[in-house]
């Protein structure tokens, strides 16, 4: 199953939280240079249900939960009026190279 960031973000928060975390580590803050992989190893070992942490993050913060930053830009540049409204004229011709021309559809 995929992850969203926030839900591997939720996850790191509650694995840093959880208070046997220093019996598998020597740091809470090793948890933030984990792999997704030894993420959910660990949350296994602490009783962390990964998947419930997604499908909760998927249904409280909707669409925002799975996509990355940089998409949440692009998605609210779709939302605004265009920053241009109007007719852009201009010719344009187009000749075949050898002369002739076939169209296949």
């Amino acid at each position: 199953m995929k992850h969203s960031v926030a839900a591997r973000e939720e996850v790191r928060r509650q694995l840093r939280a959880h208070p046997n975390l220093k019996q598998h580590l020597s740091s809470r803050t090793a948890v933030s240079t984990m792999s997704k992989d030894d993420l959910i190893a660990l949350s296994d070992k602490l009783g962390i249900d990964v998947r419930a942490i997604a499908e909760n993050t998927l249904q409280t913060r909707g669409v925002e939960g799975v996509l990355k930053p940089l998409d949440m830009q692009v998605m609210g540049y779709n939302e605004q009026p265009p920053a241009f409204s109007g007719i852009l004229e201009f010719d344009m011709a187009i000749e075949p190279r050898n002369g002739s021309s076939r169209v296949s559809y």
